[in-house]
């Protein structure tokens, strides 16, 4: 696996950089601590000012990583209870939509520009596939789209992107132009590879975003999303 000096130097086409770029880290259920060192240094690379979302059970995450986040968002049924010091967002259970899609929505709403996610893969592939058609489905939202994973970094945007990747051993540079995810996207494995630089055809995602702050607790109905 690549150390974090070699992660990807991106830049988003589309940005609106007048007061700076707002970014947010979503912290899903199930992920690693890894996986949210790595989605923080992804996001603070690539905005100005970045909150840190947990998704419902994502919580343990963050508070497994000495972490605090900033927002909740979820219907509560991979945690205990909703935390009461940071703003809420909860949703009912016998909602029609993902606590992803939801968390997303949210992030929209706050006019975010650039997201990264922790935790997007590594669990049952009906599950994995789910989160990646949710991030399809909601990539025209956002600039772009990050999630580090184990199996490589996950990059998805409609407005294409420029980006340099270390893939070898010698510190070889790889350019890619245009990743798009709408009509195919491009994949580099964070891991060391002897030889000349290559291309890992797979999917990629990307994402960053913020929240206003303030402390407040919002019920929203199943229709949510809709």
């Amino acid at each position: 696996m690549a150390a974090l000096g070699d992660r990807p130097q991106m830049e988003f086409r589309g940005l609106m950089r007048r007061g700076g770029v707002k970014g947010a880290v979503l912290v899903l259920s199930g992920a690693k601590l890894a996986e949210l060192r790595r989605a923080c240094a992804l996001a603070a690379s690539l905005t100005d000012r970045c909150l840190l979302v947990a998704v419902d059970g994502g919580l343990k995450t963050c508070l497994a990583g000495r972490r605090r986040p900033d927002l909740f968002v979820g219907d509560v049924d991979s945690c205990k209870q909703p935390p009461s010091e940071i703003p809420t967002v909860i949703y009912p259970r016998d909602k029609d939509f993902s606590d992803l899609a939801g968390a997303l929505d949210e992030l929209r709403r706050h006019k975010v520009q650039t997201v990264a996610v922790a935790g997007l893969l590594g669990g049952r592939l009906d599950h994995e596939w789910a989160n990646l058609q949710e991030l399809g489905a909601r990539s025209a939202s956002f600039a772009g789209i990050l999630a580090p994973t184990e199996r490589g970094t996950v990059l998805v945007t409609r407005r294409g992107c420029r980006a340099r990747t270390v893939v070898g051993r010698e510190g070889a540079l790889d350019d890619v132009e245009d990743a798009r995810g709408g009509r195919g996207s491009h994949s580099v494995p964070e891991r060391e590879v002897p030889g000349e630089p290559r291309h890992d055809p797979a999917i990629k995602a990307f994402i960053q975003s913020e929240l206003e702050q303030g402390r407040s607790t919002r019920h929203l109905p199943a229709e949510h999303g809709q």
